[in-house]
């Protein structure tokens, strides 16, 4: 009984160690499968983020060539821009009215004019409509040899009118661009012509001498013959005969 009972004992022992190792292999595994869930997460999360990253990058080259097209066509270069909003407070009898009030700020150049803009813009946001309108307008320009501009963005911040400012500034630098291009071709068909000018002056001029000369000539075989005439009475008389 007593070597039955160390066997059974020794069974009793080897089956629970094996139970542990049962055990241990199996929250090993369920900790390898929990770690390889996440890392499906991981790489989904990062697939996800990878292909978002890729829209962002798409969507910013579109913009890009926007804004590089925009600037073509309309000469506007806006090189920095910012934007702030702040919620404003509205009465009690204005509780289904939402009004946001942002400040914008903007600087840029159409061809050799240089600007800066700051404007405040009110929205209004109700149950029926959404409306905005500009508060305020400040337009600063760099000195130029052009009295206009400043006349005119005068008018514009009185008006609180963007829209005004962007097309007179569009047409004034259009008319600057043709006055200089239309003073370029007079000065080079002006230099042309004097160059044209110059050749027929110095033309007229050679004919002139060699007429003078031809003149000179033909009076120094005048005075010859006279003289030959006085000298040589004979010939005289020969010369009637």
């Amino acid at each position: 009984m007593d070597s039955e009972t160390r066997e059974l004992r020794a069974l009793e022992a080897e089956v629970a160690a094996l139970q542990r190792e049962c055990r241990m292999l199996q929250n090993a595994g369920e900790k390898a499968s929990g770690a390889w869930k996440s890392f499906q997460k991981i790489s989904q999360s990062d697939s996800e983020e990878w292909e978002s990253l890729k829209d962002l990058r798409s969507q910013l080259e579109h913009l890009r060539s926007e804004h590089s097209f925009l600037s073509k066509l309309t000469g506007f270069n806006i090189r920095n821009y910012s934007k702030m909003e702040d919620i404003v407070n509205t009465e009690e009898t204005e509780k289904d009215t939402k009004k946001v009030l942002q400040k914008h700020r903007l600087s840029g150049n159409c061809n050799m004019v240089t600007f800066q803009l700051e404007f405040e813009v009110l929205e209004i946001e109700t149950k029926e409509k959404k409306s905005s309108t500009i508060t305020d307008l400040s337009i600063i320009m760099e000195p130029t040899e052009y009295s206009e501009l400043s006349e005119f963005a005068s008018r514009a911040e009185e008006k609180r009118d963007l829209l005004m400012f962007f097309r007179s500034l569009h047409f004034f630098v259009e008319w600057c661009e043709y006055r200089e291009n239309t003073f370029k071709h007079f000065k080079t068909h002006s230099l042309s012509i004097s160059s044209q000018e110059r050749a027929g002056l110095q033309e007229t001029t050679n004919k002139h001498d060699q007429t003078r000369n031809l003149e000179a000539g033909a009076d120094a075989e005048a005075m010859e013959g006279c003289c030959l005439l006085a000298c040589f009475p004979c010939l005289a008389q020969l010369a009637f005969l």
